[in-house]
C-alpha cells in the first residue's frame, strides 16, 4: 500500500503527493513479534551507531518500540531525525508532534525525550544505566494524525573509557572531565580492579563548559590499587571528554591516559 507523504510547512502539517512505504521492515509479525514493533516484545534491536533509515508511521496511531539489553554502569544515547515525522516544536499544537521517549516495558515514560538541533526535526533520550544489565525500552508514537510520516533511529553506546589508574607506591591518579555542550549533565564515574571487580562509584555534575577535577587519593576504596574506569554520562555521544592523570611526586613525571569512546 501507498500513501501521501505529509510535510511540515509554515508550523502546519499539510499532506503532499509524495508517495511512501507504508510499512517499514521493523512491523514484521513473529511468534516472537506477534504484533510486530508495536510493543514491547518487539524484536528490533539496534546496534551502536549502526543508523536504522526508513522507519515509518503506518497509520494514523502507530507507534513503534525499540528494545535492547543495556549493559551495567554504562550510558546511551538514542536519536531519531530525518525522515517528515515533526518531533517535539512550537510549530505542532498540543499533543500532534511525534514524541520519542524512554519507557519501560508497560508503556510508562521513564526519561522523556528531548529537542536535538533544530526544533521539531530530531528528538534524543540520553540515560546512564544501573548496576545490573538490564533491557530498555524506546517508544516513537506518531499523535500527529496524519499516516506515511519517516524518520531514521540511532544508538549510541556513550561511555567513555580509562585503560588505566594506579594509586599502587608513591603514583596517585587524577581524573579530569570537560563538558562540551552548553547545557548541564551528571554522570558516574566508575572505577574497577585489575580484574574487573567494581571498586568504587563517583558521581558528579558539569554545568556547561565546565570541567570537573576528581582526585582518586581522597577514596578509601581506590587506595594502594591499579585498574580501570569507566565513565557513564548524559551528555550525549561526544558530550563529555577528559583523561586520567598519573602524578609522581618523587619524580614529577605525569603520565596522560585518554578517555577513549566506542567507535562505529
Amino acid at each position: 500500500m501507498r500513501v501521501a507523504r505529509s510535510l511540515v510547512l509554515a508550523g502546519v502539517l499539510v499532506p503532499a503527493a509524495l508517495p511512501v512505504s507504508a510499512v517499514d521492515r521493523w512491523e514484521a509479525v513473529s511468534a516472537i513479534a506477534p504484533v510486530g514493533d508495536d510493543d514491547s516484545t518487539t524484536i528490533n534491536e539496534p546496534r551502536h551507531g549502526a543508523v536504522q533509515v526508513g522507519h515509518d508511521f503506518d497509520s494514523a496511531s502507530d507507534q513503534d518500540w525499540i528494545r535492547f539489553i543495556g549493559r551495567a554502569r554504562r550510558s546511551y544515547e538514542a536519536r531519531v531525525s530525518s525522515g517528515s515525522a515533526p518531533w517535539t516544536s512550537v510549530a505542532c499544537p498540543p499533543g500532534t508532534c511525534a514524541s520519542f521517549d524512554l519507557v519501560d516495558s508497560g508503556g510508562v515514560v521513564v526519561i522523556p525525550g528531548a529537542p536535538d538541533g533544530l526544533p521539531s526535526t530530531a528528538q534524543s533520550v540520553r540515560w546512564a544505566s544501573g548496576d545490573v544489565d538490564a533491557p530498555y525500552y524506546l517508544r516513537a508514537i506518531s499523535n500527529t494524525g496524519l499516516t506515511g510520516l519517516t524518520y531514521d533511529l540511532v544508538l549510541y553506546d556513550t561511555t567513555l573509557f580509562l585503560p588505566r589508574f594506579n594509586n599502587v607506591g608513591t603514583q596517585t591518579t587524577v581524573v579530569l572531565l570537560q563538558n562540551t555542550r552548553t547545557t548541564a549533565v551528571g554522570g558516574f564515574i566508575h572505577f574497577f580492579d585489575g580484574l574487573g571487580a567494581h571498586l568504587h562509584s563517583q558521581n558528579f555534575t558539569l554545568q556547561g563548559n565546565a570541567t570537573f577535577v576528581f582526585p582518586t587519593v581522597g577514596i578509601p576504596a581506590l587506595q594502594n590499587v591499579a585498574g580501570s574506569a569507566t565513565v557513564a554520562h548524559t551528555a550525549g555521544y561526544g558530550g563529555v571528554t577528559g583523561k586520567g592523570v598519573a602524578l609522581e611526586p618523587a619524580t614529577g613525571f605525569t603520565f596522560d591516559t585518554p578517555l577513549s569512546v566506542l567507535p562505529y
